[in-house]
């Protein structure tokens, strides 16, 4: 009877989760429509979903979790949270890393494009292509 009520919860969270990203894509095919605003935001999430996919849904989870168990079952408890929060400061520091490393390399790359200096003009471009015109809100780039 376990399994069967560990099948059924993960079966439903599964299509919970499926019903919500297309309620979010939904809202922001919605808002955004189909432009430049929208090709940054997935532009912007493709990075941290891959991570995502490697870290939580990947060969780190499928390796982890097998292991963990067999330590849970032969190593006190203590033990066994040791080893979680070491693992944990791990990928907290890799994730730190990767982040650092990402905004070096995007502020390098940024100033390697091409007309680089023409920032404001390209922040007035983005503010009405998202709708804000507001003249207060352009005018901070200004």
């Amino acid at each position: 009877m376990n399994l069967l009520r560990a099948v059924a919860t993960v079966s439903s969270m599964t299509f919970v989760s499926r019903v919500l990203g297309f309620a979010r894509d939904f809202f922001i095919a919605r808002l955004f429509g189909a432009g430049i605003a929208t090709d940054a935001f997935f532009v912007a999430f493709r990075i941290p979903n891959l991570l995502r996919r490697m870290f939580a849904e990947g060969a780190f989870s499928q390796a982890f979790v097998p292991i963990l168990s067999e330590y849970k079952n032969r190593q006190p408890a203590q033990e066994t949270r040791t080893l979680v929060d070491a693992i944990g400061t791990v990928l907290f520091l890799a994730l730190v890393a990767a982040t650092a490393a990402g905004m070096l390399a995007a502020s390098n790359q940024f100033r390697r494009v091409k007309g680089y200096r023409q920032l404001p003009q390209l922040a007035r471009a983005l503010r009405h292509a998202v709708g804000a015109d507001d003249p207060s809100t352009i005018a901070v780039t200004a």
